[in-house]
């Protein structure tokens, strides 16, 4: 008949390996938001009840009379539901420690993709010359635009963990929970961390010059606390800034202020606007302009007794600064598993493809600090 509506149904392999698994992490103390139908019947099972839950779905008989060993064996078979429930659990754990992860560079660097391994050119394309006083019967001049190329890479990063025969005889949901919690932090901390020391050690880059020098006019050339003096030099180089060919003034705003821990409260007091100046010279004109971003990472940069520094970016939809480049824009870490023979139990490896790379220092200013 026309008109009808067709649905696609889970079967109840998928279900059960659903309710499962958000029973096993509802066990575990992770909060889930939307528990799988049937999630909460499996929350009070160990893991040896749910192994034999599984081999009983597969046909095996007196399932729950198995001693340890021969039901770990015969849970951990390569199409097992048991394996499928565990990775399961491993990935939704994963998923909500990502996007929970403590980090910062994600809100002031741009991000991009690239489709493989090999050196991407990312090219940045002068400004047109300007349009000539044209005579009645004068000819028009053809301009020739410039381009300057970076390349850009990505490489991959990870990890590898397991389920052991130890793990499911303990009933240690560990492995399960914090242990993926912990790698996936650590893969976006080695992000958060390469992306501050592109910006922290002040690295040579794409034309030869170090990212913050005179030649780039981003870098200022007395180092001093943060104040409206300071910040205003800045974002009066950041404005001054010109394009390829240097007949385009960019007017490059910043809106990021970004400290090391050492200066996030001498940023926070700067942009503060409960204290109600008393004359116009008082007036902070950065209070809602600018987004103060303090990481730890610029701290460990520092050498002892040096100054902190501190630094001011522009937004990344604006202009070009610090690209975080992932394989085709995969920004989720990637789980893989596999039940081994020689192996008792199942491995897990965690990994991810991204690479960090200076696209452009115009929108990036830096203060040596005092």
């Amino acid at each position: 008949a026309g008109g009808g509506e067709v649905r696609v149904e889970k079967d109840e392999a998928d279900k059960f390996r659903a309710a499962a698994s958000d029973g096993i992490l509802i066990r575990a103390g992770k909060t889930i938001e939307k528990p799988a139908e049937g999630a909460r019947e499996f929350r009070g099972m160990s893991l040896r009840d749910l192994a034999i839950e599984c081999v009983a779905r597969a046909g095996r008989v007196n399932a729950h009379r198995l001693d340890d060993d021969t039901l770990f064996r015969e849970a951990m078979t390569p199409d097992s539901q048991f394996a499928g429930v565990l990775s399961n659990a491993v990935n939704k754990t994963m998923a909500t420690a990502y996007r929970t992860a403590q980090t910062t560079y994600q809100r002031w660097t741009g991000r991009g993709s690239v489709r493989d391994f090999k050196a991407a050119t990312h090219y940045q394309i002068s400004e047109a010359g300007d349009l000539l006083h044209m005579t009645q019967n004068g000819e028009f001049k053809f301009d020739e635009m410039r381009d300057q190329g970076v390349n850009k890479a990505v490489a991959t990063f990870g990890r590898a963990f397991g389920f052991t025969r130890q793990a499911f005889i303990n009933d240690d949901l560990d492995i399960l929970t914090r242990i993926p919690e912990a790698y996936v932090r650590a893969a976006r901390r080695g992000i958060n961390r390469l992306v501050y020391r592109m910006l922290g050690t002040n690295p040579v880059i794409f034309d030869g010059q170090q990212l913050f020098a005179a030649a780039h006019n981003n870098v200022a050339a007395q180092g001093g606390n943060i104040s409206v003096q300071t910040v205003g030099a800045g974002r009066q180089a950041m404005r001054t800034q010109r394009n390829l060919r240097g007949n385009e003034i960019l007017n490059i705003g910043p809106r990021f202020i970004i400290v090391p821990a050492a200066r996030e409260t001498e940023a926070q007091q700067f942009l503060s606007n409960t204290i109600v100046p008393t004359t116009q010279a008082n007036v902070n004109p950065f209070i809602g302009t600018l987004e103060p971003i303090a990481d730890g990472e610029l701290d460990a940069l520092v050498a002892q007794g040096n100054p902190f520094p501190w630094f001011l970016a522009a937004d990344p939809a604006d202009v070009d600064t610090i690209e975080v480049t992932y394989l085709n824009g995969d920004d989720m870490p990637k789980l893989e598993s596999q039940v081994g023979f020689d192996f008792l139990g199942i491995k897990w490896r965690i990994y991810i493809d991204y690479g960090v790379t200076v696209l452009d220092y115009r929108g990036l200013y830096m203060n040596p600090g005092a």
